[in-house]
């Protein structure tokens, strides 16, 4: 073999290095989005955030955890959505037992 000849690379691994690499960028946008999230629930005082977790797929916000209060879940849903790159938000949060029994009582 010369030392200039090109180097043929089987179709089937360059499609998969083209697969990772989008992978990866993927990966790379959503833990970019998911920095942003959090860093927009840090500086929210109404969201308990040491209780909510976030986690970020193509853009999709999944946001899960426990508060203490109605407004609480309204917010963290509405600072994840003012995030640049968010496609959608899914809001899996949930209040306390006992602020849950309160509400259903108070109606």
């Amino acid at each position: 073999m010369a030392v200039n000849s090109p180097v043929r690379v089987p179709v089937q691994l360059q499609n998969n290095a083209r697969d990772q690499t989008e992978h990866l960028l993927v990966m790379s946008q959503s833990d970019d989005v998911k920095t942003e999230v959090l860093n927009a629930l840090h500086w929210d005082l109404a969201v308990p955030r040491y209780r909510v977790k976030v986690e970020v797929e193509s853009g999709w916000v999944t946001m899960s955890g426990i508060v203490d209060r109605p407004y609480q879940l309204e917010c963290a849903e509405s600072d994840a959505r003012r995030v640049p790159g968010v496609v959608g938000v899914t809001n899996q949060i949930r209040l306390a037992p006992a602020q849950a029994e309160q509400g259903l009582a108070g109606v």
